[in-house]
């Protein structure tokens, strides 16, 4: 993958069209969120209009055309090549699965009423990430939020009297 301008030291936004394939190693292989959100919002936008046809229609039995889905599901769920954990840090997570509403609006059927899982992959994909983390036995399950409080201890002068004066002379 090729990223310009990492530091964002130049002020205006740089295109670069780099096919999904690379996208999805500088999603899972590139350990800055700056360049993972890079790739989510990249991948967001796919099918572009200057992507032409591709000769290739499958990839390990996945539609070309249905891989950045594919990929900012595995973002947000892990995957299992990763052994099974959350590579990305929750708020790389919550914009993969803003992501794939993005996409799905772009790729949405024409009419609401058209079924199928193919039609809706965004929104199943979003479905079934929610069932697996929050819905047991037809229960919805509370979130557990873990909070860590750091407290700063003062390391200034202390007063050396309860009225808080230096002391008199």
């Amino acid at each position: 993958w090729i990223r310009v301008d990492p530091q964002g030291m130049y002020g205006g936004r740089i295109s670069i069209f780099q096919p999904d394939a690379c996208l999805g190693e500088m999603l899972f292989h590139d350990g800055d969120a700056g360049a993972q959100m890079e790739a989510i919002r990249c991948l967001a936008e796919r099918p572009m209009k200057i992507q032409g046809s591709v000769k290739i229609t499958n990839v390990y039995d996945v539609n070309v055309a249905e891989l950045p889905v594919r990929l900012l599901g595995d973002c947000l769920r892990g995957t299992p090549a990763l052994h099974g954990a959350l590579p990305h840090t929750p708020a790389v997570r919550v914009q993969a699965a803003l992501a794939m509403g993005q996409w799905q609006n772009n790729k949405a059927p024409p009419s609401k009423d058209i079924v199928g899982f193919e039609a809706w992959l965004g929104v199943n994909l979003l479905i079934q990430y929610f069932k697996e983390r929050y819905f047991k036995n037809g229960i919805i399950m509370p979130v557990k939020f873990h909070r860590t409080v750091l407290k700063k201890t003062d390391s200034g002068p202390r007063p050396s009297n309860a009225e808080g004066g230096a002391g008199k002379t």
